[in-house]
């Protein structure tokens, strides 16, 4: 697999995306934000750290953009 690895365990192997998935959901059930999907919560990630200074090529590289442009629409105010 190439590319940068998110979410790995100690021995540095993929964790099960539906285990992700489940862990992601109960979190925000306890901090009491409902009917969260994980990319919505991955945009606002992208896009705070874009507006705290991050460069839009590192944002693309970790959210795993093909292309600069398709970060900017993610991260940049329309």
């Amino acid at each position: 697999m190439s590319g940068i690895l998110v979410f790995t365990n100690a021995s540095e192997a993929p964790w099960d995306p539906n285990w992700i998935r489940r862990w992601f959901d109960l979190l925000c059930r306890r901090a009491g934000v409902e009917d969260t999907p994980a990319p919505r919560a991955a945009a606002t990630a992208v896009s705070l750290a874009v507006r705290n200074g991050a460069g839009l090529e590192a944002v693309q590289k970790i959210a795993g953009h093909k292309s600069i442009s398709t970060a900017a629409d993610v991260c940049l105010p329309a």
